[in-house]
């Protein structure tokens, strides 16, 4: 059993449809949870970074849990996530590494903190840096948090992706002496990222923030990817006419169709 410990995440109206799946997922396996329906807080970007707050809210609220368990609203649990209940470090974050001369990103899709002073003051720093930090990040509340783990020693300098140019935009804050474990990549699964069976998989997750990033626009490599597809399209289209006219034209002139047989038994 997950012995105290609380599942948590907040939404959008526009992610219901995700959480109603979450949710159900929680209650097959038995898990506490408290999801919350949030007002939209003025786009993507703004949602993202009152994640923080909303999680230094929920320690407050569930004082008498252990731990509480972040997962994005778009996640889902496979399998009775059994680890959580024998983590003993403060913080648990996924690593990802891209490719094995690239730096690790911390990804926060599936979040353990532990209940204790160490971890409040952890999300107060965070939520002071996450408020001055540039709106041109693309994963702010992650990216920001990540930097504070390198600045303050938690993880190697080497772990980061472009953390030095971040953590030197943040104000000064005193180090927190939080200890942090790293979960293994099924506790933090994108979905359709890798060949994985199903049955290892512990907690998956969608990609729902690529649709509501841009607001409701299309990125700009979904309008690339667009692009390309009807560039193919329209190719094909001209070749398929450019076929069928000239079947017209040999059934028209059979000397035609029996040059061509003529040309590709030559060949």
């Amino acid at each position: 059993m997950t012995s105290n410990v609380v599942f948590v995440s907040y939404y959008t109206p526009n992610y219901e449809p995700y959480v109603n799946k979450l949710r159900a997922s929680l209650v097959k396996f038995g898990l506490e949870h408290d999801l919350v329906l949030i007002k939209d807080q003025g786009g993507w970007q703004k949602n993202v970074r009152y994640k923080p707050v909303f999680i230094r809210a929920m320690l407050l609220k569930h004082t008498e849990a252990q731990a509480i368990v972040w997962i994005d609203a778009d996640g889902l649990v496979l399998q009775h996530p059994q680890l959580f209940s024998q983590i003993r470090k403060d913080v648990a974050f996924y690593f990802l590494e891209w490719s094995k001369k690239a730096k690790y990103e911390m990804l926060s899709g599936t979040v353990y903190l532990r209940n204790n002073a160490r971890v409040l003051t952890m999300m107060d720093r965070w939520i002071e840096a996450l408020a001055v930090a540039s709106p041109n990040l693309q994963k702010p509340e992650q990216q920001v948090l990540q930097a504070l783990f390198t600045k303050w020693g938690v993880v190697d300098p080497d772990y980061g992706i472009k953390q030095a140019t971040i953590s030197a935009e943040l104000p000064p804050s005193r180090k927190v002496h939080v200890s942090l474990e790293m979960l293994p990549h099924t506790y933090c699964q994108i979905r359709n990222w890798t060949r994985m069976s199903n049955q290892s998989i512990v907690i998956e997750h969608g990609q729902a923030s690529r649709q509501w990033r841009y607001d409701g626009k299309k990125s700009p490599r979904a309008v690339q990817r667009e692009h390309r597809v009807k560039g193919r399209e329209a190719r094909q289209r001209r070749l398929d006419i450019a076929a069928r006219l000239q079947k017209r034209k040999e059934k028209r002139n059979p000397r035609l169709r029996a040059s061509r047989y003529r040309r590709r038994n030559q060949r």
